[in-house]
């Protein structure tokens, strides 16, 4: 499972800025990643929506990921 970040913020167990549209690492604690899914005001007082969203490869009708079709499209 992947995660991409929807909105800047300074992870705050690494000091590392993220900005949208970067990749989350997704080695990260569950926990950390829930936290940072969450849209409970209480997680995180200073921002209105959850800080990541999941990116889940997309899957074409016949079960390849459009990404593989994409790199044998190029050979």
């Amino acid at each position: 499972m992947a995660y991409q970040v929807l909105q800047p913020f300074t992870d705050s167990e690494t000091g590392k800025v993220y900005q949208p549209g970067d990749p989350y690492p997704a080695n990260k604690k569950k926990e950390r990643i829930a936290s940072l899914l969450s849209t409970d005001i209480n997680d995180h007082p200073n921002f209105l929506h959850p800080l990541l969203k999941t990116i889940e490869d997309e899957q074409s009708d016949d079960g390849v990921a459009e990404t593989e079709q994409s790199a044998e499209n190029e050979d």
